[in-house]
């Protein structure tokens, strides 16, 4: 009751699947190379898209290329391509749940105000901010969250706001992002470098693994409001307190 309560308050956003997650079968490559892409991810729903994510024809279900009875070097991705439904980032979820029912699918992208790709959103997804993790013989169970020793916690970048803030006991003011990597690169206006030390309002965040587009992992603290009171600390390092 809990869940389906919450459900009315979020958007498409807040449990979007990131654009560089992603992965799609593009017109512009060979048909093993897209065959290829297929068997390292292990998914089953493709975007069909004409060299990037915005400029998508479709998608194709990765069984009915099996069902074609078409060669493998010569799939014609196009000719099984259906129609790929869209939703802006704030849509309720409310909403994407009923079209998801009436529209019989699985997958849908997400779009910015500019119609470009943001990211996706999965009938899994909303099902589970409802019944909680679904998980199947392929998932691997891995703790987005854990607290380790002294009230420190190790977050993965992608974990969703909502979430942490279900485990740190903390609101997240954050409309522009959905995961927590993507709230540190918000807040500091940049990209942190791994083993950076800083203080985001109410946390102390060392950042522990990152790429070269995101932050991966970061080691997180709550400060008590008694260490607010006699010990004040500077948003981030380098900048006057």
């Amino acid at each position: 009751m809990s869940n389906a309560l919450e459900l009315r308050k979020r958007v498409a956003h807040d449990i979007m699947i990131p654009r560089n997650q992603l992965r799609y079968i593009d017109l512009e490559d060979t048909a093993e190379e897209s065959l290829q892409i297929a068997r390292k991810t292990g998914h089953t729903r493709f975007p069909i898209c004409n060299g990037d994510l915005d400029d998508c024809v479709g998608i194709v279900h990765i069984k009915d290329a099996f069902r074609s009875g078409q060669e493998g070097t010569s799939i014609d991705w196009e000719s099984l391509k259906r129609p790929m439904i869209t939703f802006s980032m704030d849509e309720p979820l409310e909403a994407v749940l009923q079209r998801f029912l009436k529209t019989r699918k699985h997958f849908a992208l997400l779009k910015d105000e500019f119609g470009g790709t943001v990211g996706a959103v999965t009938l899994e997804d909303v099902l589970e901010e409802l019944v909680g993790d679904i998980q199947d013989e392929f998932d691997k169970e891995e703790a987005l969250v854990t607290e380790t020793s002294g009230g420190i916690f190790q977050v993965d970048g992608l974990t969703a706001l909502h979430d942490l803030s279900d485990d740190l006991g903390i609101e997240f003011q954050a409309e522009e992002v959905s995961t927590f990597g993507g709230y540190i690169t918000y807040e500091l206006g940049r990209m942190p470098q791994q083993g950076e030390k800083f203080r985001i309002k109410d946390l102390e965040i060392e950042v522990t693994a990152v790429d070269e587009r995101r932050v991966l992992g970061a080691q997180v603290r709550v400060v008590a409001e008694s260490e607010e009171e006699t010990e004040p600390v500077a948003e981030t390092e380098g900048e006057d307190g």
